[in-house]
């Protein structure tokens, strides 16, 4: 940083709302963020539910910053470009006019030393909480104007680079899962396949813990459910922790290891991932574990097939439930599986998905790295 810095705190810069509003899609507003809907160490707010299931909620404005205070360790600070209401554990937090080069803030509060400063001040063990009164006397080191414009500016210029690779990841997921539906239809008139139950072609077929234990940002193991499933990949950077206490007992019903193939179950039904994790994790009862019976089929093969139309129609027709849709375990060993019958067949289909999957991967170092330099260069302008 340069001389003449100044430090000020975060009151000096914004203002605390908490506008209640009643009937929130009567009066308008269509969009509802909660804490879901807030990802990790994005700056911006990409997802939403509808104000229409909310009796009342915190209104915010475009603009406004949504600062997640439950459970600061997963770092959800974002900038919401339209209105609507949000959750009661989410500060909005509306900048003061004249105090900070505009968009610089949004930088800021998603930098190491901001994280740091939460957790450390968080009260809680189980759901731990940031207050008000602690996050408003964050100390933030302020240059002049005109190097506030620059960092802006810089760090503009990466997000949007990283940007153009999301939506390329993005387009290339679409046209996988296109290609993907094609390659399934049109297999029927090339090779032999034999119709088989999912409980034939696997050695286990299991969900996690039925009740829900109490996490603990000291626990020594991640605690995955279906939310941290998403895009093919298990998002254990983004998973709560619970101790070995409680541990024990779920990873005696469920024992994941690297190479089972999972599959949410509860409410968000049919994303799939390969476990590729050398550690133990604790399962929800969200999500199933898959373990193929190798001779028989391949995990690649087997995650590839539960993302096909096929397997989604299958699902959606032994799925029960209304109000919270899910697949029980009796639901998924009934349902039918095309296995080829030549086993070089499988292996063909498993090679021409991996290579799509390898493009795929790809695309997302280039996001993955591109997201590491932004806020490599956020900490670099505003040191811990």
């Amino acid at each position: 940083m340069m001389d003449k810095n100044k430090i000020v705190k975060l009151e000096d810069l914004v203002e605390n709302i908490s506008v209640r509003e009643a009937n929130p899609s009567s009066c308008g507003l269509e969009r509802y963020v909660g804490l879901e809907h807030l990802d990790s160490e994005d700056f911006f707010v990409n997802r939403w539910g509808s104000t229409s299931k909310f009796s009342s909620g915190k209104r915010f404005q475009k603009g406004d910053i949504l600062f997640c205070r439950r459970r600061p360790y997963l770092r959800k600070c974002s900038v919401a470009e339209f209105e609507g209401i949000c959750s009661g554990d989410a500060f909005v937090l509306r900048l003061k006019e004249n105090t900070i080069a505009p968009g610089l803030l949004k930088y800021i509060l998603n930098t190491e030393g901001f994280w740091k400063y939460c957790i450390k001040h968080s009260d809680g063990s189980m759901s731990p909480r940031v207050k008000w009164q602690i996050l408003k006397n964050y100390e933030v080191e302020l240059p002049s104007f005109n190097i506030q414009l620059k960092a802006v500016d810089m760090f503009d210029r990466i997000y949007d680079l990283q940007k153009c690779h999301s939506i390329s990841l993005e387009n290339t997921r679409l046209g996988i899962k296109k290609i993907g539906d094609y390659f399934w239809r049109s297999l029927d008139s090339n090779i032999d396949f034999d119709e088989l139950r999912m409980g034939d072609v696997c050695i286990k077929i299991q969900d996690g813990t039925h009740f829900s234990p109490p996490t603990d940002v000291d626990g020594e193991y991640y605690y995955v459910t279906a939310k941290n499933i998403k895009n093919n990949q298990v998002r254990i950077d983004g998973c709560d922790k619970v101790t070995a206490e409680f541990h024990h007992d779920i990873y005696k019903r469920c024992d994941v290891t690297n190479g089972d193939v999972l599959l949410t179950k509860d409410g968000t039904i049919g994303e799939v991932a390969i476990f590729g994790h050398d550690c133990e994790i604790s399962l929800l009862s969200s999500v199933a574990m898959l373990r193929p019976v190798p001779e028989l089929v391949k995990a690649d093969y087997l995650a590839e097939f539960l993302r096909s139309n096929f397997a989604k129609v299958e699902m959606a027709r032994v799925t029960s439930g209304s109000a919270i849709r899910r697949l029980t375990l009796v639901n998924i060993n009934s349902m039918k599986i095309k296995v080829p019958k030549n086993y070089s067949d499988q292996l063909e289909i498993t090679n021409k998905f991996k290579k799509m999957r390898q493009l795929e991967s790809q695309l997302l170092i280039l996001y993955s790295n591109c997201k590491d330099l932004l806020i490599s260069s956020i900490n670099n302008e505003w040191a811990v």
